[in-house]
């Protein structure tokens, strides 16, 4: 069983129906693929609701694609974590668990 170390966990308002591990943007949307992280979501939230956000700490996220253990991981156009070459202002955390492809809940560690 995976489990999650939470260290940190801030709230941001919901602006739509959001599910839990999957990534937020720092507006309190579902992150696509060109927007900044704030982390990933720990609970079930409607709209305009208090969403709960993990922003430091191990966290689970579903995957978008296969992934390797140690990969920097960012968000695809869905709110789930992709490989990412690029250390920058898009990347969540690293990997810590592999997926062998979409659907699959990972560790990853936040940056």
């Amino acid at each position: 069983m995976k489990t999650e170390i939470l260290t940190l966990v801030t709230s941001i308002t919901a602006l739509a129906d959001s599910t839990k591990n999957l990534i937020a943007n720092v507006a309190g949307g579902l992150c696509n693929a060109t927007d900044v992280p704030l982390g990933i979501i720990n609970a079930d939230t409607n709209i305009n609701e208090s969403m709960p956000v993990a922003v430091n700490g191990i966290a689970l996220v579903y995957s978008g694609a296969a992934i390797t253990i140690g990969d920097l991981v960012k968000s695809d156009a869905n709110a789930k974590a992709i490989t990412t070459a690029t250390n920058d202002k898009l990347v969540v955390g690293k990997a810590i668990d592999a997926a062998s492809g979409a659907d699959e809940l990972i560790r990853v560690i936040l940056a």
